[in-house]
């Protein structure tokens, strides 16, 4: 089975789509800002982009709070989801729960997202920087 390659180009604020094979480019999607990370659904139907702002980790200088939501098969944007006050979303990851883990550096949080509702559910103070999110191989743990 085929399967393409999607990366955010954040310096240049697109999304791009590659064909896996020839690694020609299929199409560029614009995005309101710096798209930090992607996170790909299990059906791989849509991506979630971590919309990041300006900046470098710990000096983002313009902010954002949004996630974007991309259709794949369209390859178009579905839409945002507000991160509320927690700012500069950074690594994303999908937990055993189903839940968009992200976090939100400028926060010093780890935010569980639900994709579905596209809100977020669960906001954890983990007392320092927030940079990336991993899941541990028992898929209990973050």
């Amino acid at each position: 089975m085929k399967r393409d390659i999607i990366l955010t180009a954040k310096n240049d604020r697109r999304v791009e789509f590659y064909d896996g094979a020839t690694h020609a480019r299929l199409a560029a999607l614009e995005m309101p800002a710096p798209v930090h990370e992607l996170a790909l659904t299990r059906d791989a139907a849509t991506a979630y982009g971590s919309v990041f702002g300006g900046g470098v980790f710990g000096r983002n200088k313009d902010p954002d709070r949004r996630l974007v939501v991309i259709d794949i098969a369209s390859r178009h944007i579905d839409g945002y989801i507000d991160t509320g006050a927690c700012v500069a979303p950074h690594g994303m990851i999908f937990g055993a729960d189903g839940l968009l883990w992200v976090t939100a550096e400028l926060n010093n949080a780890l935010l569980g997202v639900d994709v579905r509702a596209r809100r977020v559910v669960h906001t954890i103070d983990i007392g320092g920087a927030a940079h990336w999110v991993l899941a541990h191989p028992d898929a209990r743990r973050l």
